[in-house]
């Protein structure tokens, strides 16, 4: 085989690896699972309620999250105690929804005098306490939507 002929070869190999580099599929890019939380919040005064559902990192700040929500109840709720609540767009993970009546109307949550109703989506066995909930006393995990997650404020 000649110099000349021994360039064409190599040539012609090195142009074999780039097209087949060329033609590869891409890489399967990971689907970002969506899911929805919905339930009702039972509530016993007057005025809007403010709703937060809120990660790990959003929980740190009070009354604050990645999601809310304002609800003014309609008279057939007042007069029920409970009103229906949807988040939507959430992806796969571990959340929190905390929730408030604002009685006053002043837009946040008064804890004194008189104290305003408040709840959260506590765990199977947990209750309020003396302290303030934690994220693991309150969260849950969604991995496909949820549906009936009530929540009783006082």
């Amino acid at each position: 085989m000649t110099r000349i002929q021994s360039l064409g070869l190599v040539a012609l190999v090195s142009a074999c690896d780039v097209g087949a580099a060329q033609h590869q599929d891409p890489p399967a890019e990971h689907a970002v699972e969506i899911h929805a939380i919905s339930g009702s919040l039972h509530f016993p005064g007057r005025g809007p309620l403010y709703v937060f559902v809120a990660d790990e990192d959003a929980f740190e700040t009070p009354m604050s999250g990645l999601q809310h929500m304002v609800l003014h109840p309609t008279d057939n709720e007042l007069t029920d105690g409970a009103v229906g609540y949807r988040f939507e767009r959430l992806p796969t993970g571990t959340y929190a929804i905390r929730c408030f009546q604002d009685e006053n109307g002043n837009g946040k949550l008064d804890l004194t005098g008189p104290a305003e109703p408040w709840g959260m989506s506590f765990r199977e066995g947990k209750a309020k306490g003396l302290h303030p909930p934690t994220f693991d006393e309150v969260s849950f995990d969604v991995r496909s939507d949820v549906s009936g997650l009530d929540i009783t404020l006082d």
